[in-house]
């Protein structure tokens, strides 16, 4: 397990955070629901002009979910303003939780579209007592990845904990992405695939996953990156892996 474990280093992404109670643009405008209108906001690529030449996989994605988590994000969903502006969000899994006296949170990865436009994101539903519910979405942008091998934490003593997902409901890929992705498994070790999550054209393909796996020595799985390049012969190898920076990612505090 050593061995596949030096293959994981941390990704610092390129993401813009956005809250829903800020305004966002609508279907079709030149900026996505994860680009605020009118607060504080790091730089992220326009919709089909991402880093590098990566393009969201547009492809349905499967869902993870239960029957009972499903209820619980369509009931949140309900309450967000993103349907008024034409976005509708496919939730693939429900990742982590925080449950804490008047703090409830909720994260899931979900598959954004917009007419023929496509993101991937991760959602926190957030539910402070006294506050109205909100939808916090964080887009997941391809970036550079520099080398570390220890995954963040989430704080357990505040109530945070990662959520395994059910493998009894098995990932819905393209299938040049799960042939890619199968021919590297062996090296990614335990790990669980969510879903793929942008493509690369270069020679071949590069094929861009969001994992879970649980690190040794852990109690918890946790969620990474990896990079795949199918070659012209068909040949697979993984190039980049990182761990998720979870302050990026999910609404923490």
């Amino acid at each position: 397990m050593q061995k596949e474990m030096s293959l994981w280093k941390r990704l610092l992404p390129i993401l813009a955070v956005m809250v829903l109670a800020l305004g966002l643009a609508g279907c079709g405008d030149q900026s996505s629901p994860s680009e605020s209108q009118g607060g504080a906001t790091e730089s992220s690529a326009d919709q089909g002009e991402m880093v590098g030449g990566w393009e969201w996989n547009a492809d349905p994605a499967g869902s993870y979910l239960t029957d009972k988590e499903k209820a619980a994000f369509d009931e949140a969903y309900k309450t967000s303003k993103i349907e008024e502006l034409g976005w509708t969000f496919n939730p693939v899994a429900h990742v982590a939780t925080k449950k804490a006296e008047g703090d409830v949170r909720d994260v899931y990865l979900v598959q954004g579209a917009c007419g023929d436009e496509t993101e991937w994101d991760f959602i926190t539903v957030k539910k402070l007592e006294g506050e109205d519910q909100e939808f916090v979405l964080n887009q997941i942008t391809p970036g550079d990845l520099e080398p570390e091998d220890e995954p963040d934490e989430l704080d357990a003593e505040e109530g945070w904990k990662f959520l395994p997902v059910s493998t009894a409901k098995p990932v819905m890929m393209p299938e040049e992405a799960q042939v890619a992705y199968d021919k590297v498994a062996g090296d990614l070790a335990g790990a669980t695939p969510l879903g793929l999550v942008a493509t690369q054209l270069v020679s071949g393909m590069n094929y861009l996953y969001l994992v879970q796996i649980t690190p040794e020595g852990a109690d918890e799985p946790t969620l990474a990156l990896a990079t795949v390049y199918n070659d012209l012969e068909g040949n697979a190898s993984i190039t980049e892996t990182g761990y998720l920076e979870y302050a990026e990612y999910f609404d923490l505090f």
